[in-house]
């Protein structure tokens, strides 16, 4: 039986495959009605306009037509509807009929016969307008014990040009990178980092998707600064107001490289003559207590002395 079956197999093989090229071509020959999704092409959108609402990607369209145009359409060819937006101004709502259908060229002799979904477009039109946001980092450093960040982290560039609708683009005054913490940091360090992803929906883009950023980690350690100079505010007219004593020393605790360089001139300490009738029962006989500004990122830890007494001569 087996025997019987295999002999002469080429030749049932042809005979089958021409069998088949025969009903392909006689089925193919039959008209055909089908429904079939195509792509929405939008033209001509106004220079400076942008879409803003969300519009269907595809429409779905009944073709008849020969069988073999039917085939060639989906596999072969796509088939699209065109809506132009010629002298759109902001908003209209326009019909898809099956003229707007662009059939592609082996495919011309079938016929539309109707759009089924969606039968009509909604079209928002907003200006497309580019704004300049800065960027807000959001890493965070966690230093090695003993160790701290010296200054700010820094971001480069640090402001992004965004591209998108006006209405939405009014309500965005910043872009923020993608959260990262930096652990056991005990040096100068660098890299590179992603700012977050606007949804789709808002269609707005940025002319970059990554920042730098930088930032610089010192040994932690105290330092004394002697010597500062101690102001008077707000002094009387034709009264000389002198603190005693006149100067102090701040002990400042920060990174290593960066205490090196601080001077004196960093600190401005100073007391308040306005306050020197406030002075309550806990401070009596010590005076005012002294204040005081930094130009420096530091923490100040210590003034000595804490407090000035306050010495007043009638100017010659």
């Amino acid at each position: 039986m087996n025997m019987v079956l295999s002999k002469n197999l080429k030749i049932k093989f042809s005979s089958f495959g021409i069998a088949l090229v025969f009903w392909f071509i006689i089925v193919t020959a039959n008209n055909y009605s089908y429904e079939v999704d195509i792509k929405l092409q939008v033209k001509n959108i106004p220079v400076g306009k942008i879409i803003v609402n969300v519009i269907p990607r595809r429409v779905k369209i009944k073709l008849e037509g020969e069988g073999k145009n039917l085939f060639s359409l989906l596999f072969f060819e796509d088939a699209a509807v065109s809506l132009d937006l010629s002298g759109i101004k902001d908003r209209v709502e326009l019909p898809i009929t099956p003229d707007m259908v662009d059939l592609p060229r082996l495919s011309h002799a079938m016929q539309v016969q109707s759009v089924l979904y969606p039968t009509t477009i909604k079209i928002i039109l907003d200006d497309l307008i580019n704004k300049k946001v800065p960027v807000r980092h959001n890493i965070s450093c966690e230093p090695l014990e003993g160790y701290t960040l010296v200054g700010a982290i820094k971001v480069e560039p640090d402001s992004i040009t965004l591209s998108g609708p006006r209405s939405i683009l009014n309500n965005i005054d910043e872009i923020a990178t993608e959260p990262r913490v930096l652990f056991e940091q005990h040096s100068s360090f660098m890299g590179n980092i992603a700012l977050e992803i606007f949804p789709d929906s808002l269609k707005i883009r940025a002319e970059s998707k990554m920042v730098n950023y930088t930032g610089d980690v010192q040994k932690l350690l105290e330092y004394e600064i002697p010597e500062i100079p101690i102001h008077v505010l707000n002094k009387p007219r034709h009264t000389e107001v002198l603190p005693l004593p006149s100067s102090a020393s701040v002990t400042v605790v920060g990174g290593e490289n960066y205490l090196i360089n601080l001077k004196p001139e960093n600190f401005y300490l100073f007391v308040d003559y306005n306050q020197a009738h406030k002075v309550g029962a806990d401070n009596a006989g010590k005076g005012l207590s002294i204040q005081y500004k930094t130009m420096s990122d530091v923490e100040i830890v210590r003034i000595f002395p804490n407090y000035v007494i306050l010495e007043k001569r009638k100017k010659k």
